[in-house]
């Protein structure tokens, strides 16, 4: 029996795919009235951690003992045809619920107003409202802020500090992050436990990574002396042993004695050279394995191509300009756009859900459709790639391979060498695009931009953090921080947007002037 302050006790947990790889061995963990983060590199299984945890998956091993109800909100659901108000009934009839958990959730959402009907981030909102209406005894959020607005993640940010409940949170947000006890580290080998909230965990891991390097350091160093040692320890015993040949020629030993001696004195160097072997092996394979953790810390890199943009270069300019959509009755934001981009600039795009980023980089990107515009827009002539959220420059029937080689004239050996470096290794390149999970289209798309035959001048980057892990955001980061071209990000990221030291930030509102 367990006590019951424990919501969910895991004891020796693994999950293997049937016929594939095994994802994580040896979790044992105790959920109790706390808030928990729990964070991992993609691909670690996050989300089916969650699913086992609240019993949707039974695990290849192990126990999962469960005293209190386990409720997970997933990243995506179907809509039913229901009204805000008809799906929202258990909240109608449970006097008891806490209405300031759920009030600001449900602010400027029409309750009569059809849930196919609302936005993405006002879905959410009204299923998280549904979700901790029945009282969960340990309450999953899996990536509850990907695609929200600012003002959707404040209303999660505020949740979060005011929930009381047993929680775990699946987020790379570290806004969120910041918001939690305690931090959990999945990866094959099982959990880490982190006392501490983001920055206590960015703190940890950074001291760990510096005495990895240590640790390095110091074994490289063990192996040059013990193979030093070992030259010179059988240089000396070889020396010994001639010595001692010439000894017993000169004493006029007999025959079969000197060769006894010899055989003797060979044995012995024999011994020396396979202890010493075997002490350098050992120095090999504490190097190796040391070498091996830091190389799984540090295998996703990106490089763009050695470019300079001309600061005078024109990226694009816009006067006055604005957009309206048919049979809309106002100019979509309540402010012209006039907005001079020129030369290797670094822009942040922001705004709420539905104020029209999108529309803005279409028009840019001149495949605005069935829209009507005032002012000018004048681009520049340069290479743009865009990333937009559903990643379609991927072609989605071909294999990440096919897809990299359209638009590269590296040979295949050298394209799975460049692609090892974003994390797709071996078969992986011959998957398809669509059966990739959203972490992995995200670097496949990244792939397919930095290894075009064209360097990519003028970078646009529509919500990139959305399916990244916390290592490869940074890695991410680090990478635009080095690019000479032009940026613009659409994000609604405010830690990832400062980390990115931008020349500025436009903000589009709406709604707009009435035409």
């Amino acid at each position: 029996m367990f006590s019951n302050l424990n919501t969910v006790v895991l004891r020796d947990v693994a999950f293997e795919y049937p016929r594939g790889p095994q994802l994580f061995n040896n979790i044992t963990y105790s959920f109790q009235a706390e808030t928990v983060g729990l964070v991992g590199v993609n691909g670690a299984g996050k989300s089916t951690l969650a699913n086992i945890i609240s019993e949707n998956l039974k695990p290849t091993k192990g126990d999962v003992l469960v005293s209190r109800k386990v409720i997970i909100l997933k990243q995506e659901e179907a809509r039913p045809k229901k009204t805000v108000n008809h799906y929202l009934l258990e909240i109608w009839d449970n006097p008891l619920f806490a209405s300031e958990l759920w009030l600001p959730l449900l602010a400027k959402i029409d309750l009569d107003q059809e849930l196919t009907t609302l936005s993405g981030g006002e879905w959410m909102r009204v299923r998280l409202v549904e979700t901790i209406s029945r009282s969960p005894g340990l309450l999953i959020l899996d990536e509850p802020t990907n695609n929200l607005d600012q003002e959707g993640r404040e209303l999660i940010y505020r949740f979060l500090d005011i929930y009381k409940d047993p929680l775990l949170v699946i987020s790379h947000d570290r806004q969120v992050l910041r918001r939690v006890n305690k931090i959990l580290e999945l990866s094959s080998l099982g959990l880490k436990v982190y006392g501490g909230n983001f920055d206590f965990y960015r703190d940890a891991k950074s001291r760990e990574e510096s005495q990895l390097a240590d640790k390095i350091g110091s074994a490289k160093l063990r192996l040059n002396q013990v193979q030093r040692q070992e030259l010179e320890l059988v240089k000396a015993q070889e020396a010994r042993n001639k010595k001692a040949h010439k000894v017993s020629l000169q004493g006029g030993i007999p025959r079969i004695v000197r060769g006894a001696l010899k055989r003797r004195a060979q044995e012995t160097l024999g011994k020396v050279k396979v202890q010493r072997a075997t002490i350098s092996s050992e120095s090999k394979d504490m190097l190796v394995d040391l070498q091996d953790q830091q190389r799984k810390k540090t295998d996703f890199a990106l490089e763009f191509a050695n470019l300079k943009l001309p600061a005078g270069k024109l990226v694009f300019e816009t006067k006055e300009f604005n957009i309206h959509y048919p049979k809309a009755d106002s100019w979509l934001w309540s402010e012209d756009l006039t907005w001079c981009f020129r030369g290797p600039q670094r822009w942040g795009l922001i705004g709420s859900n539905g104020v029209g980023k999108s529309t803005l980089v279409k028009s840019l990107l001149e495949t605005k459709e069935n829209l009507f515009c005032k002012g000018s827009m004048e681009p520049g002539k340069l290479h743009i790639a865009y990333l937009d959220q559903k990643y379609r420059l991927l072609n989605a029937s071909q294999s990440l391979l096919e897809n990299i080689q359209a638009v590269s004239d590296l040979d295949a050996v050298e394209l799975r060498n460049r692609l090892a470096r974003f994390q797709f290794t071996g078969e992986m390149v011959l998957r398809l695009v669509s059966d990739l999970s959203g972490g992995e289209k995200l670097k496949a798309a990244l792939a397919k931009i930095l290894l075009d035959r064209n360097p990519v001048q003028f970078l646009i980057l529509d919500e990139p953090t959305n399916n990244l892990d916390l290592e490869s955001l940074e890695v991410l980061t680090e990478t635009l921080m080095e690019f000479n071209g032009a940026l613009l990000v659409i994000s609604h990221d405010s830690s990832f947007l400062e980390s990115l030291n931008l020349d500025g930030r436009i903000e589009l509102k709406g709604p707009g002037i009435a035409l």
